[in-house]
């Protein structure tokens, strides 16, 4: 069997029931907070990040400006909002796929309340049997949370010089 034929398999393969609710499950932990607008710290604070991206935020805290913003500490990471009405907020989730390199994707629909309705998808990556937060594209990420952190990154060390 080819390669490719062999990784178009996997990305078919149905998402385990243990797996779709440890997905779930890591979903509705990121947002919980918005429905009790009770956020006690930053989406980059959040423990829910692959080691990867978990990199990349950690590098991202030692070059961003103090006392400004840069782009990416300007609004929330998983909502794509400053405000949002806390009693109409919900995530939906819309579909879960698994991908050729065995993370899958998860399709959202957020309502932020008032008729603010965006779009976006996480992949997550399982990581010591925990499923963790890869990548996010979402409105202001269209290539990526990963890719807007290298980016932003890029730009704070040239401002440190």
């Amino acid at each position: 069997m080819s390669a490719t034929l062999a990784a178009l398999l996997f990305a078919a393969a149905p998402l385990a029931a243990v797996d779709q609710a440890s997905i779930d499950a890591v979903i509705a932990g990121i947002y919980k907070h918005y429905a009790r607008d009770d956020i006690a710290a930053a989406s980059w604070e959040q423990p829910v990040f692959s080691a990867q991206t978990g990199a990349l935020i950690r590098r991202w805290q030692r070059v961003m400006p103090e006392n400004e913003l840069d782009g990416l500490n300007d609004a929330d990471w998983f909502c794509q909002c400053q405000d949002w009405n806390p009693k109409a907020f919900r995530a939906r989730i819309t579909a879960r796929q698994v991908t050729a390199t065995g993370m899958v994707r998860v399709r959202m629909t957020l309502d932020h309340g008032g008729g603010n309705v965006s779009r976006q998808h996480m992949i997550l990556r399982k990581e010591k049997g925990q499923w963790r937060v890869d990548d996010l594209i979402a409105p202001g990420f269209e290539t990526g949370l990963k890719q807007a952190l290298r980016e932003t990154i890029a730009e704070d060390e040239k401002l440190q010089r």
